[in-house]
């Protein structure tokens, strides 16, 4: 799932902190580059299991429309100047497409701009619209964004969740804000697997979590318990449909476009 350190426990929740990735360069189309942080999975590989990775655009780059052939999240980090079509990413934004959904653009401003990309299934492709019509065998329902609200830090011993996201085939995007020392139950998982991302704090799973520590918790797994540092900890659990634990995509997913992601 992971070559990097990890922790990882019997609730079936695996974390890779950001510190323990190494950014890689990847050329894109029209000799623009991007700089990866592989945290679980590869990108440009079909590993089994998830496929998660963090990706940096260098000021003024543009992520063009285009479909992957696998539902997915993002969590886009703020950034001056940056947008998602035409909403600005000056806070925590959270997206969701489901396969072969048509979503974008999205693009840096002056400053670089640094997102989550998160596939409970791996894919190589990458399809451009509409240069890729022929490619949208059939098409997704739906693609959401959310924003993270700013809130105050909430008080020690205290734990705080609020869905900001959820649809009747489980899909789900969930906050949980745990004041310093506290506990509670995580919100989501099930059949299909959750990401978790750490956005502020410290997570405490067998060693301490910080800032963009990455979390993957596996279809089925038993309850998992979330336990804040002294700092507390503000972090997001993006579940995924039920769809998605049944891989219905094919041979499709081997024939990969452009890199982009």
């Amino acid at each position: 799932m992971s070559t990097l350190p990890t922790t990882a426990g019997p609730d079936g929740a695996t974390f890779v902190r950001h510190a323990d990735t190494l950014p890689r360069v990847v050329p894109v189309e029209d000799g623009e580059v991007r700089h990866l942080r592989h945290f679980f999975g590869d990108p440009g590989q079909l590993q089994p299991g998830p496929q998660g990775f963090m990706v940096g655009l260098p000021p003024h780059a543009v992520g063009r429309a285009h479909f992957h052939e696998v539902d997915q999240f993002q969590v886009f980090f703020p950034a001056r100047g940056a947008t998602y079509q035409r909403h600005p990413v000056d806070r925590v934004m959270v997206h969701y497409a489901d396969g072969y959904t048509t979503y974008g653009p999205f693009a840096a401003g002056e400053a670089p701009l640094e997102f989550f990309t998160l596939r409970a299934q791996p894919t190589l492709g990458t399809w451009y619209m509409p240069e890729s019509r022929d490619r949208l065998v059939r098409r997704g329902r739906r693609t959401r964004h959310v924003d993270v609200p700013d809130a105050a830090p909430v008080t020690a011993g205290t734990a705080e969740v609020t869905r900001l996201l959820a649809d009747d085939d489980g899909m789900a995007v969930d906050r949980v804000q745990l004041g310093p020392g506290a506990s509670c139950r995580a919100p989501g998982g099930g059949p299909s697997g959750a990401y978790l991302c750490v956005l502020e704090g410290d997570l405490v799973h067998g060693a301490t979590l910080g800032p963009r520590t990455l979390g993957w918790w596996s279809p089925g797994a038993p309850e998992l318990e979330l336990r804040a540092g002294p700092q507390g900890c503000d972090l997001v659990v993006l579940t995924f449909p039920r769809s998605s634990a049944a891989s219905d995509r094919g041979d499709r997913r081997l024939h990969g476009g452009p890199t982009a992601r």
